[in-house]
């Protein structure tokens, strides 16, 4: 009887993990992602075709299949007026990601301006 009653405590558990999951609107998720590497820095193209520039830089980490983390430097360009803007990553100074690419960005203002 004691093997019963624990076996229905056991299977409890994970129907109760998942309702606390639900629950939680932070819990964290995962999407699958793909990202377009090239051997060669995008700076040329990204002028020529997008007319952005180099604007920030910095280091930071992506996570990839296993749960690991992959260095690198991030680089993000604007375009001057705001039109477009493109993130890239590097893990190494010959290969370049574009994590991300969109349009219309602009500063978060908050408080009083300066």
């Amino acid at each position: 009887m004691k093997w019963l009653a624990a076996f229905l405590c056991m299977s409890a558990i994970p129907a109760l993990a998942q309702d606390q999951q639900e629950q939680n609107p932070m819990a964290q998720q995962q999407f699958p992602m793909f990202v377009n590497c090239l051997p060669s820095s995008p700076e040329d193209r990204l002028l020529q075709l997008y007319d952005e520039i180099p604007m920030l830089e910095g280091q930071a980490s992506i996570i990839i299949p296993g749960d690991r983390l992959l260095d690198g430097k991030m680089i993000i360009y604007l375009e001057p007026n705001g039109k477009t803007f493109t993130i890239m990553f590097e893990p190494t100074p010959d290969i370049s990601c574009m994590i991300m690419s969109g349009s219309d960005i602009t500063p978060v203002v908050s408080g009083e301006p300066l």
